[in-house]
């Protein structure tokens, strides 16, 4: 009898790692690449700003485009059945078109004419 305890805190302990290997793999390092890529893309743009490569205008443009294409893209992915993957690129692209929609705002005044 004490060896069927043993074995099945060895199947339990298994499946334990194999459940947080899942979620870990699934969920936190989709939401850890979603930073990283937000944080990156607004670092870039930091950068472009500075070196005035693009007008407000088109600032705003570009903000607004990249979070529908990446929007898009997770919508994409959680019809196809990556669920985790999807919402970490749904999150993040909302995240950008609420940046930009804030910087056309607050920081160029271009909808205050509206």
């Amino acid at each position: 009898m004490p060896q069927e305890s043993v074995a099945r805190e060895a199947v339990t302990s298994k499946e334990w790692w194999s459940k947080f290997e899942q979620k870990a793999g699934k969920r936190w390092i989709t939401w850890v690449g979603v930073l990283v890529l937000f944080l990156s893309v607004g670092l870039f743009l930091k950068y472009a700003f500075e070196n005035r490569w693009l007008g407000p205008t088109g600032r705003v443009i570009l903000g607004a485009v990249a979070g529908l294409v990446i929007s898009g893209a997770g919508e994409r992915f959680i019809r196809r059945g990556m669920r985790p993957l999807g919402q970490g690129l749904l999150g993040g692209g909302m995240a950008i078109l609420y940046l930009s929609l804030f910087a056309s705002y607050a920081l160029y005044n271009l909808l205050h004419s509206l």
